[in-house]
């Protein structure tokens, strides 16, 4: 089990070196918001003991309950689902990593048989992003990330968003971070698909 959790603390911080390298040199957006942020403010969140495994019971079912009805009327749900909720006014973007070390977000929609589907700009209550895979995903490691791409309605502080995992039709974790300033981009726990 040590060597299981070495090796995936290896694949991991292998996976953010290669991310950093990539979004340092990656193509810029251009549009209303400005150019394409810098990765220069990335704020890792540790890896979790239980990639494939909801957080501990201690965490409050109701809660639980809620994210999972409000995540599943978001975009389509396929065998492999990441949904991104958040409440406050912003554009927050949803990017995933796939194992062929494609990225799928509003720049790129469609890749490895994934899509983004819902494309969130403008926030506020009830926001969300998706990217999902109908059906049989490729295998590997899946890096989920999030990035607060620009403020809105003078709305700075950012706040609270809840990353969800869905295979096969359930909820297999969820993760929430706090973004506290724009272009902040965090990576989440990577998820592995066998």
């Amino acid at each position: 089990m040590k060597a299981l959790k070495a090796t995936l603390a290896s694949i991991y911080l292998a996976l953010v070196i290669l991310l950093l390298i990539n979004r340092c040199s990656g193509p810029q957006r251009s549009d209303a918001y400005g150019p394409e942020p810098r990765y220069d403010d990335t704020v890792v969140v540790e890896v979790v003991d239980t990639l494939v495994a909801l957080p501990p019971a201690a965490e409050d079912s109701t809660a639980r309950d809620s994210i999972d009805t409000r995540a599943r009327e978001v975009g389509q749900m396929g065998d492999l689902k990441f949904t991104l909720l958040w409440d406050f006014p912003g554009d927050v973007d949803l990017h995933v990593k796939t194992p062929y070390e494609n990225e799928i977000s509003y720049r790129n929609k469609m890749a490895d048989g994934g899509q983004l589907d819902v494309d969130n700009q403008p926030g506020g209550v009830g926001s969300a992003e998706n990217i999902f895979w109908g059906n049989n995903p490729p295998t590997g490691v899946y890096v989920p990330m999030v990035n607060y791409y620009a403020t809105k309605g003078g709305h700075t502080r950012g706040g609270k968003c809840t990353v969800v995992v869905y295979r096969g039709g359930e909820m297999v974790y969820t993760q929430d971070v706090n973004l506290q300033r724009e272009k902040q981009t965090i990576i989440i726990s990577p998820y592995t698909v066998n």
